[in-house]
């Protein structure tokens, strides 16, 4: 009995570096993919997605920073995805993906009817001033009222020029 090895030409000696990015990917029809870059190195990246993509397929992974990169599935494991960029990144864009803001939302100050928000120390604990209660009260049956005064105003002008 004869034991055949086969040697492959393995390129992964490029440094990969542990990251947790939120990127873009396009499967082979165009359509977007939401991913995220687990490690990234020159020669490829590898990647979790809910997207099933066979191996051997060419995608496209775009990331903040240096935009879009065409790439091939190695490898596939529940969800988990080994792939290797067609043309390898320089040094100076994996530099760039990795010196890149995150894409984590901008918070805005946010605005109540009275002004700005008034926010304690921890962000998730947001008070908001509101008006006293018998203020609010004095708003809701004044502007009712308006409404009213506005609509029996309209149909007396409504009336008056039906008579004319």
């Amino acid at each position: 009995m004869a034991l055949t090895a086969q040697l492959y030409r393995d390129d992964r000696g490029s440094e990969r570096f542990s990251v947790a990015f939120d990127a873009t990917l396009r499967d082979p029809s165009h359509l977007p993919v939401d991913v995220v870059v687990e490690d990234l190195s020159v020669g490829g990246f590898r990647m979790q997605t809910r997207a099933e993509l066979a191996e051997g397929v060419e995608i496209g992974l775009g990331l903040a920073g240096i935009g879009m990169h065409r790439a091939r599935v190695v490898w596939r494991d529940a969800g988990t995805y080994g792939c290797e960029f067609v043309t390898p990144l320089t040094s100076a864009d994996v530099g760039v993906a990795l010196g890149a803001p995150s894409s984590a939302p901008v918070v805005l100050p946010r605005l109540g009817p009275w002004g700005p928000v008034q926010v304690d120390t921890d962000p998730d604990e947001r008070v908001v001033r509101k008006l006293p209660r018998p203020v609010r009260l004095l708003v809701i049956i004044v502007g009712a009222i308006a409404c009213w005064i506005m609509v029996l105003g309209i149909g007396v002008v409504i009336r008056r020029a039906l008579a004319l």
